[in-house]
This record gives C-alpha cells, structure tokens and sequence, in this order.
C-alpha cells in the first residue's frame, strides 16, 4: 500500500504529454523573486508541466483600483491581501494567462518585514490594518474565506513570509510571536476553513519555518538561519534552494489531498545541509527535527520516491546511532541527536541516481515522516 500511495503522489504532478501547461501564479516581491530563479522554484515547476506566472512589483493587476493601491503588484503586505482577494479577485485569476484560461494555482506571500510581529493586538482585528499585530494579521486572512471559498476549483496557497536576519529589525519576542502565529495559520486556520466550506482548496506553505533557525536555539531563535543569511534578510541561493526542496513535497501532498486523497502528516526536514557522490552515490543529509522523541522507538525506513532503499532495524540503535552493513556490503548511518534542537544524520547509498530532484522520506521509529526533494 506504501508503494502504491507513493507512486499516485508522485505521478499527480507529472505532466501528461501533450497536454497544456497548468497556470500557477505566483505574487511576490523579492525573496519570492529569488526563489524563483536562485532557488530555481521556477525551473522545477516548469519541468512539472506548469505555466509559472507572477506578479511582483510594477503589475497593475486589475488596472487603476479605487482603493488606492496602485499598482497592486507593488503591495503584498499581509493587510493587502484583504484587496487581492476580495476586490481583484476576477483579474488575479487570469493575470499572465492566455485569452479565456485561468490560474490553476495562486500562491501568495508577504516579505520579510511582515514577520516583525510587534504586538498582540486586540481583537479581533483589522484586516487592513497595516500595524504588524497577531490579531490584526489573524484577521486578514480569515476575511479571505469567502473569496477562496467562491472559488473551490482554484487552489490557493498561502506562504508565510520568511525570517529577518539578526541586527535587521530582529527582536526575539518579535520573532517567537510571528513564529507563534505562523504556526496557527498553518494548523488551526487551515483546519477551520475546511471544516466551515468543506473545502480542500487551501493550504499554507510554511517558508518561515523552513528558513528560519529553530525556536529551541538559545541565540538568534527564529531568525534567518545563519547558512541562509545575506547582508541582508534576503535567503541566499542555498536558502531558496532548500525552499524549493521543501516545497516540492508539500505541493505534491497537497494536491493529493485536494483529489481526495488522505491528509498527510508529513514534517518537513529544515536547516537541510546535503551531499550527494555520484561515483559511489553515496547521499548525506544533515537537519534539524522538530521533535526526536521516540525516534529510535523502532524501525526507521528511507524511501527515494517510491522505492524503499535502506531499513534501520530497531535492534541496531546503539547511543542514538543505527550503523547498517547492507547484503550487498554497503553501509549506512542514521544518527539523532536528541540535544535541543535536535538533529540527524543520514548516509545512504542510493540504487541510481534520478535525473532530477531527489524525492527523500524518511519514517523514524516514533512515525514520524520527514520528506525533502534534495535539487541536483
């Protein structure tokens, strides 16, 4: 059963052949930009048969708008979603597309200022509000309901705005909150708006969560992890890389889902460091996990899309390492440090090495699943 639900997964983002390119919007400004082409997010998507279309700065999506926002490309701040979506809904769908077609897809994010959380708020808040509160953030996206829910054949997404470096408006209070309602937009708003539209056609993407150091770090907690960082808040390409490593994943589950297909409760690995040897295809993985509790409970068990390559057998966990000599004398290594924030790490050889991204899950002895797609 494991092999065929991970063979339908894989195969729902594969294009068909000669079928047209599915539309997929995507409104940024400049970390989004940079996901695009350094984190090569655009490349991906377009070798999975999807028409990548965005709106960024100078767009005047919807021409000339009463409200004041104009161009609307140059505003993606969280109090602006509440005009994208309820008034501009008609013409953010067929922005970029041809005559007649429309957006499949539309993702969505903020940048990074709009994770300096500076305050609770009162509720319930405004969702035009542009003071960066918990409540007045919570209420922005929960006036958006109506609009997607109108709109059930299209899949929204929204993306949570990335991390600012320490020393770029970095305050740890700041950041714990924004990471504190990162994480209800992605659990209880998500749960909530399925449950009141019985709907599937919304998901958040949490970018934040991916870029950002772990909350248990005792510096620079839930700031732009230190491999990622600029001069700036920007990701580097090793950042936008790991985005899109992350990403692949949660679209396909998502669109799964969407289908009809069971909730998954795949994690998503972060601070991912990985190295592949072609000549000996050995692969190494280094990252953080959320929870490593129970992790060497039981059997762990690395599959590369739908093929299971390597069992850790409960037997073998010895001082948090679990070393393997496979029958075909290769070896392999899954390693958990249990220390906050707890880490792995993982050496497998793998049977070929694919063309393309590298789709790695990982299910470890307490079930949890991790999953990242490793970019060539």
């Amino acid at each position: 059963m494991k092999l065929l639900r991970s063979s339908i997964l894989l195969a729902l983002l594969l294009p068909l052949a000669g079928a047209a390119a599915t539309n997929f919007l995507f409104i940024h400004h400049s970390v989004g930009d940079g996901w695009l082409n350094a984190g090569e997010l655009a490349v991906q998507l377009t070798a999975l048969g999807y028409q990548v279309n965005d709106a960024t700065y100078g767009d005047a999506v919807g021409g000339p708008n009463a409200f004041g926002l104009n161009p609307l490309g140059d505003y993606t701040d969280v109090c602006h979603w509440y005009w994208w979506f309820n008034h501009t809904m008609d013409a953010t769908l067929a922005w970029d597309c041809a005559p007649g077609d429309s957006n499949r897809i539309v993702m969505f994010k903020s940048c990074f200022p709009n994770s300096v959380i500076y305050e609770d708020g009162i509720a319930p808040g405004d969702p035009t509000n542009a003071t960066h509160s918990t409540w007045n953030h919570k209420a922005a996206y929960l006036s958006l309901t109506n609009a997607f829910a109108a709109h059930s054949n299209t899949l929204f997404i929204a993306v949570t705005a990335p991390p600012v470096k320490r020393g770029s408006d970095y305050d740890p209070a700041n950041a714990a909150r924004c990471r504190a309602f990162h994480n209800w937009l992605r659990t209880e708003y998500v749960t909530e708006y399925r449950a009141a539209t019985g709907l599937r056609n919304l998901a958040v993407f949490d970018l934040f969560d991916i870029l950002a150091a772990p909350a248990t770090l005792p510096r620079n907690a839930n700031a732009l992890a230190q491999r990622y960082c600029t001069r700036d808040s920007h990701p580097n390409p090793r950042g936008s890389r790991a985005a899109t490593g992350a990403f692949l994943p949660f679209l396909r589950a998502t669109l799964a889902y969407e289908a009809g297909g069971a909730l998954a409760s795949n994690r998503y690995l972060v601070g991912v460091q990985a190295m592949l040897k072609a000549a000996s295809r050995t692969c190494t993985v280094k990252a953080y996990l959320d929870s490593a509790s129970g992790a060497a409970a039981g059997d762990a068990r690395v599959w590369l899309g739908a093929t299971l390559i390597q069992i850790f057998p409960a037997a073998s966990w010895k001082n948090g390492k679990n070393r393997v000599t496979n029958p075909d004398r290769t070896k392999a290594l899954l390693k958990i440090t249990t220390k906050a924030p707890p880490q792995l790490q993982l050496q497998v050889v793998l049977p070929s090495i694919p063309a393309g991204p590298l789709p790695l899950r990982l299910e470890l002895g307490n079930s949890a699943v991790y999953v990242v797609d490793l970019l060539p």
